[in-house]
């Protein structure tokens, strides 16, 4: 009888089996080798299934219970390295749980569809795979190791209706060690949503070109992320001074110290990397959330955000081929706008103001960026911290 199903487990003393894959408790054989529900579910969904994954790091990612999710490539090849059999797999199980998932799909979803947007050639696949990321992202975030911030955070949740006092209740502080857990772990999720043709045809690129566009698009969308949450969660709050962080917690801008406190990572004095980091988490609270507020921006303008900010016509190092199709990219995205908001009721000068003020968030995050990697860059100098790979 498998041990997750033992009722009355036997008097004498034994040690119950760990999963092969994360070492978390396992439950019973699956595939020839002890493993856990999850580890199990992923085995049989990348064989069924037919999936390529690879590695955004050096093919050596910790896959243990907490973060078990944070690289898809490892995770895999170490249930094959471990014994696990491909050919144990019955792909109709899988079939019959893919035909479940699509069948029910997100209420952001259905709104999008029934807005009839038929005539739109690329957003309404870039609105998917973000609706689908920020879902595996609130999952994800729930299985890192115990922690109150991703127990505590619902990235979906708009806090408009509650004063500052209650919100708090809410959002705890963030901490740099799990801020960074949280910043790796996302960027390997946004990874996979590009690759799974949400952002198409971004994975039929060369490598090379695939490489260059996503090592300048994943700092930019962490920090976009750590913007919009923040705009989501205190937007509507007068003179904001917090900022929401990679592991659903805050920063105060006149606490940022508090943020390097007790932490693993950090080998300088906390105060010292307040001073380098702080105006960048200003800029997040006094430039790009205010500009967020005058747009109005929602997760379907972010999509198409996103979308102009992989695809870099203007990135020198990438083929022309790339760059050509960058080019048609960006156009498609600029029609789909015009009727994503006209389908809102916007026309003429409204329509166009509308769209050119979502363009001008582009090269604002951009600077952004720049002010992280430039701050991370001299902390990792001076051996000052732990860098998140994405910075590196």
């Amino acid at each position: 009888m498998p041990f997750c199903n033992a009722i009355n487990p036997p008097s004498k003393t034994f040690v119950k089996p760990l999963c092969v894959v994360c070492e978390d408790d396992s439950c019973g054989q699956h595939f020839g080798q002890y493993s856990c529900k999850a580890c199990a579910a992923f085995f049989r969904r990348a064989v069924a299934s037919k999936m390529f994954f690879e590695c955004r790091f050096d093919k050596r990612c910790d896959i243990s219970p907490g973060i078990r999710n944070i690289c898809r490539y490892c995770r895999y090849q170490k249930c094959l390295d471990k014994g696990m059999i491909q050919s144990a797999v019955q792909a109709h199980r899988d079939n019959s749980v893919d035909k479940r998932f699509t069948g029910s799909p997100s209420s952001s979803s259905v709104n999008y569809n029934a807005s009839g947007h038929a005539d739109m050639r690329r957003l309404p696949q870039f609105f998917d795979g973000y609706v689908k990321f920020q879902h595996l992202r609130s999952t994800s975030f729930g299985m890192l190791a115990a922690d109150s911030n991703s127990q505590s955070w619902d990235p979906g949740v708009i806090f408009r209706s509650l004063d500052l006092e209650t919100l708090l209740k809410f959002i705890p502080r963030s901490t740099y060690s799990s801020a960074k857990k949280g910043c790796h772990m996302e960027t390997s999720l946004v990874y996979d949503m590009i690759m799974e043709d949400h952002f198409s045809p971004f994975s039929s690129l060369h490598p090379d070109d695939r490489k260059e566009l996503f090592n300048q698009f994943s700092v930019f969308f962490c920090n976009a992320e750590k913007s919009y949450n923040t705009y989501k969660a205190f937007g509507h709050i007068e003179n904001n001074d917090k900022v929401m962080l990679a592991d659903g917690g805050y920063v105060k801008l006149d606490e940022v110290y508090k943020y390097y406190v007790d932490s693993i990572d950090i080998n300088a004095d906390p105060q010292h990397l307040a001073r380098i980091f702080v105006k960048c988490f200003t800029y997040i609270a006094k430039v790009v959330v205010p500009a967020m507020v005058h747009v109005g921006v929602d997760d379907y303008s972010m999509a198409a955000i996103y979308g102009l900010a992989l695809f870099q016509d203007y990135n020198p190092d990438i083929s022309a081929e790339a760059r050509e199709i960058a080019y048609e990219i960006k156009d498609d995205i600029l029609r789909d706008l015009h009727v994503y908001y006209r389908n809102q009721g916007l026309i003429d000068v409204e329509l166009t103001t509308k769209v050119s003020k979502l363009m001008l968030l582009v090269p604002t995050m951009e600077h952004l960026g720049r002010l992280f990697r430039e701050n991370f860059h001299l902390a990792d100098l001076f051996c000052m911290l732990d860098v998140p790979r994405a910075y590196k």
